[in-house]
């Protein structure tokens, strides 16, 4: 499942905020791709804005690839933020989806401890609830 929310935050502001508000709860960014400008500059332009920051906590990252090699294809952890339509959102999968496919039912408990995190971390910009 995907857990999403709407901010009343310009996309702007939350690319530019969003790495501190991570480092606040444990996680460093690793990279942003910014689609609206990659694809603009290859030629390709989108009407609409989109970005992508991977995130990492070692220490949970570390746990998880420990326990199970398998995780690797999922880290680090996407968070998606989009603005179209007028809203700005920002959007992660939620951890229990990678134990659904892993079966990797052993590591539940970290992965909603890294589930809780990362919904701190969106709801730092949000303004409502959305529907996925």
């Amino acid at each position: 499942m995907i857990y999403k929310i709407i901010t009343g935050k310009s996309f702007e502001e939350v690319l530019k905020n969003f790495e501190d508000v991570a480092k606040e709860k444990g996680f460093g960014t690793l990279k942003v791709y910014n689609f609206t400008e990659i694809l603009k500059e290859k030629g390709f332009p989108i009407d609409k804005k989109i970005a992508v920051f991977e995130i990492c906590n070692p220490k949970f990252a570390q746990q998880v690839l420990s326990s199970n090699s398998e995780v690797s294809m999922f880290l680090p952890c996407k968070v998606s933020l989009i603005h179209e339509n007028g809203e700005t959102s920002l959007s992660i999968l939620e951890p229990q989806e990678i134990l659904v496919l892993l079966k990797a039912d052993g590591l539940r408990t970290l992965f909603e401890e890294v589930d809780g995190l990362l919904k701190e971390i969106l709801n730092q910009f949000k303004t409502k609830e959305a529907v996925s």
